[in-house]
């Protein structure tokens, strides 16, 4: 093989398609999803770092899923991704409310779709940018 072969070949490249990296975060979207039910529904609530601290939990928990969901179903539209987001976070809150062990709080709810609606205002703004490029 001469130097002009070698240089010719493609180097190896850790993801051969966005195929590839849609089923990598479609995992981890659903390893995520299953974390933040067992996490709503268990007996005990988590143990909070601060007071009110599981309102944080919420906002990451979502704004992950929002995240996660968006990288790995690029079919679906984001709007679209966002409300059924949104019917979790309000279903996870009417279970809770009926389970003996748990109480539901709206502020958990405001929470879990504020970090729905600041993952997907930003992704959409930093795709925004990076396509002008």
């Amino acid at each position: 093989m001469t130097d002009n072969q070698a240089s010719i070949e493609p180097s190896p490249k850790p993801f051969s398609s966005t195929k590839d990296l849609s089923r990598i975060f479609c995992r981890i979207f659903w390893l995520t999803l299953v974390f933040v039910l067992v996490m709503a529904l268990k007996p005990s609530q988590p143990d909070l770092l601060f007071p009110q601290a599981d309102k944080l939990y919420h906002f990451g928990a979502f704004a992950m899923l929002a995240c996660t969901g968006r990288m790995a179903f690029q079919f679906l539209h984001h709007l679209k991704l966002a409300a059924l987001l949104a019917l979790l976070t309000v279903a996870i809150e009417l279970i809770q409310m009926l389970l003996p062990h748990r109480t539901a709080s709206l502020m958990d709810i405001v929470f879990g779709m504020l970090g729905i609606i600041i993952e997907i205002s930003a992704v959409g703004f930093f795709k925004e940018i990076y396509d002008r490029k």
